[in-house]
């Protein structure tokens, strides 16, 4: 029988299949529910005023309702979240067509709707804008170097250099004859694409394996921060984690050096990608190879930083070197600097947490070298540097989920998952305050 065969129509009417079905439904419901609000111009979901949200903006589902209220907005997180959790783990009760079906029409609808609850993507294309429109580095001018330009009113963040790696940072300067317009819904159809390829390969991955794919693929495709930030705001990380994901499955199908290589390109669109590679070249059958493959993309990320950017190539890092200084009230660092009671987040708490990051990265590699499971060590990496960082965003916390369904373990992913409640317990305190 094909993996998408569809079981006795009965499957839909026993209890999991029928509370699966119904979190399915309640997701869609409430995923339109928040694309018409943002398309409304909603305080908090949409960071763009609403004297300034040009109908371009506003999408297709301009019209469809009005601003949500900020109990209303908060109850949508709610039950948007909680569907969509109840799916991911009960998708197995259901046919492998509607759970794909419904990973699809999710991603179209936080694609289609006006960026939320983020002005990054914004600031994606003005760095596009002030290297290929303007000849201004983004690595060391900011958005207020060029007021005048038509995506200055937009950005949320007028004085901050680009923190993003050269390869990204070049793809947005060849969007920017596209317009601000053009721009910015293609960098949206870029993240829903990059969503729905990781959903792929993970499907993928699990079939070959011999294992159940809809739950794997509902791990990452019903995920609510997958969706309504990373899908919905334009994230970068889906491009990032696309590549890494894809990187993975090289390795597992024996071709290491592309493996290695997509993995230093990962980190060429955002620095974070590179805790997996050591992962990987230590999981690599021959890891000659994945070395050879990683020296050899690392060199051409380089010329093509040093061609575009000059003497500036290795500016992101100085800015996301910067950038670890702030604290943000997201992070988990700051949630232990209020159960400490401490008023300043103190130097000793952040060298702390930097010591446990290496610490914790050093134990999983030599697990990983005396034959633990490279793939699930990787994610507990990715899960670790996300709970330590102080700038910690909450589609930061979707990097480990991929590895969780990849590597089928439960403990990992359970993990993530306390993490994003932690998270979302936090979005919806803060958007009862708007």
């Amino acid at each position: 029988m094909s993996d998408l065969a569809l079981p006795h129509r009965r499957d839909l009417t026993r209890p999991r299949g029928a509370l699966a079905a119904g979190a399915l439904a309640g997701a869609l419901v409430a995923a339109l529910a928040l694309a018409s609000a943002g398309a409304a111009g909603t305080p908090f979901l949409a960071r763009v005023a609403p004297d300034a949200f040009p109908g371009w903006l506003a999408g297709p589902f301009a019209g469809l309702g009005g601003q949500a209220s900020s109990s209303t907005l908060a109850a949508l997180f709610v039950l948007f979240a909680l569907c969509a959790y109840t799916a991911t783990f009960t998708a197995d009760a259901v046919p492998a067509r509607v759970v794909l079906a419904a990973i699809v029409a999710l991603n179209v609808i936080f694609l289609l709707a006006p960026p939320l609850l983020s002005a990054d993507l914004f600031g994606y294309v003005t760095f596009g804008r002030l290297g290929a429109l303007h000849g201004l580095d983004p690595y060391t001018h900011a958005a207020i170097a060029a007021p005048g330009d038509a995506a200055y009113r937009f950005v949320g963040w007028h004085h901050s250099l680009s923190p993003y790696g050269p390869l990204f940072t070049v793809l947005t300067y060849a969007l920017v004859q596209l317009g601000v317009a053009g721009s910015v819904w293609a960098l949206k159809a870029v993240a829903c694409a990059a969503s729905l390829g990781i959903v792929a390969i993970v499907w993928r991955l699990a079939r070959d394996g011999g294992h159940d794919p809809r739950r794997a693929a509902a791990i990452v495709g019903l995920n609510p921060i997958v969706l309504l930030y990373a899908v919905g705001g334009g994230h970068n990380d889906l491009l990032m984690l696309v590549v890494m994901v894809g990187s993975v499955a090289l390795v597992l199908v024996g071709r290491e050096g592309a493996g290695a290589a997509g993995a230093v390109a990962a980190a060429g669109l955002k620095i974070s990608a590179i805790v997996l590679l050591p992962f990987l070249v230590l999981g690599a059958r021959r890891r000659g190879r994945a070395l050879a493959g990683a020296a050899l993309a690392a060199a051409a990320v380089a010329l093509t930083a040093v061609i575009a950017f000059g003497s500036h190539a290795t500016g992101f890092a100085e800015v996301l070197s910067a950038q670890q200084r702030y604290v943000s009230h997201f992070s988990v660092p700051d949630g232990i600097r209020d159960v400490l009671g401490l008023h300043s987040f103190a130097p000793w708490l952040r060298l702390t947490l930097q010591l446990a990051l290496v610490g914790a990265i050093g134990v999983l590699l030599v697990r990983v070298r005396r034959g633990a499971d490279w793939v699930a060590a990787a994610g507990w990496a990715l899960l670790a540097l996300t709970v330590t960082t102080t700038w910690l965003m909450p589609w930061y916390t979707i990097w480990a989920l991929p590895f969780a369904a990849i590597s089928r373990s439960r403990p990992l992913l359970a993990a993530a998952i306390a993490v994003q409640v932690f998270m979302l317990a936090q979005v919806v305190a803060v958007s009862l305050l708007h």
